[in-house]
């Protein structure tokens, strides 16, 4: 169990899938924490690390293989969180 236990992420599939959703979220976050201050840290911080986590952990093409709709062609919210040593991954449909 790491310090990202409890945080909790949730990325929007449109138009891209689970890995490419999950690297421009890192991204983003990232740029922010540059000029951020000590409170955006405690916050943002957490979930960068639950990020790297799961791009360096995850099994991308096994993850579509087994559930199709997370290649980005199906509008879905992906909700990534720390289940013990686990992240977890959590969809629902947005329509569409």
């Amino acid at each position: 169990m790491g310090q990202t236990q409890g945080t909790e992420l949730t990325l929007h599939l449109d138009g891209c899938c689970i890995q490419t959703a999950a690297l421009r979220e890192y991204q983003r976050i990232y740029s922010l924490l540059m000029g951020a201050d000590e409170d955006k840290d405690l916050v943002e911080a957490p979930r960068l690390e639950l990020l790297r986590r799961f791009l360096a952990g995850a099994d991308f093409a096994s993850l579509r293989a087994r559930r199709p709709d997370l290649d980005g062609r199906a509008r879905i919210s992906v909700t990534l969180f720390e289940a013990g040593d686990v992240i977890m991954v959590w969809t629902e449909s947005t329509g569409g």
